[in-house]
């Protein structure tokens, strides 16, 4: 299980489980993005720029899904993160709390 995962690695982003496990560490054991998932149930993914096959770093899967729905746009990013931080709702209608 572990050579196939190593070749796999090796033939879809180019990089050896040396190099895998130097990311991690790097990264302190966990997703780059979330930091809260380890890999330890899951092995984080390989991230890779789309357009150009570059590996980024290593992600849990919800967060490198996040990245593919964004499309690998940065700018959509930081409108999430003013959406976040500042939500147009609060001022237009002010902060009104649901039942949820």
């Amino acid at each position: 299980k572990e050579a196939a995962w190593a070749r796999g690695i090796k033939d879809r982003y180019g990089i050896t489980p040396e190099q895998y496990w130097a990311l991690y560490e790097a990264q302190g054991g966990s997703c780059y993005i979330c930091q809260r998932a380890t890999g330890k149930v899951r092995r984080l993914s390989v991230d890779h720029d789309h357009a150009t096959g570059y590996v980024r770093g290593l992600l849990c899967r919800p967060c490198n899904t996040v990245v593919g729905r964004f499309r690998d746009d940065p700018d959509s990013f930081d409108r999430a993160a003013g959406y976040l931080r500042r939500p147009p709702a609060h001022d237009i209608i002010g902060k009104v709390k649901g039942n949820v």
